[in-house]
């Protein structure tokens, strides 16, 4: 079950990845919603590691920046930055795309 668990959640972190981020249709609010529906599909309530999960009352900052509440669910990390500056990669860098679409589930 893990491994068909990490490609739902690559797949739905990555709904914008062949899109350039003008033609990015998914919202934050529309991950944070596909995010609740693992969480209750997938067991989340017995998780070990489920801090902030399905909270959307915290305030969510990181590097500066304020972002949806999902991004500080343990585990969740956003992108930060709709531009890479010169060296930066949006696969290491989190640039590239909206802040606050998920980057990573780890």
């Amino acid at each position: 079950l893990m491994p068909d668990l990490f490609l739902l959640l690559l797949l739905l972190l990555l709904v914008c990845a062949t899109h350039s981020a003008a033609e990015c249709t998914v919202s934050p609010e529309d991950q944070q919603q596909a995010l609740r529906k693992v969480f209750s599909a997938w067991g989340g309530p017995t998780w070990r590691r489920k801090e902030g999960w399905l909270d959307t009352s915290i305030e969510c900052e990181d590097s500066g920046l304020q972002l949806p509440a999902h991004c500080c669910w343990h585990g969740i990390k956003c992108y930060i930055s709709r531009t890479c500056s010169d060296g930066e990669r949006p696969e290491f860098d989190r640039c590239g795309f909206e802040p606050g679409l998920g980057w990573e589930i780890s």
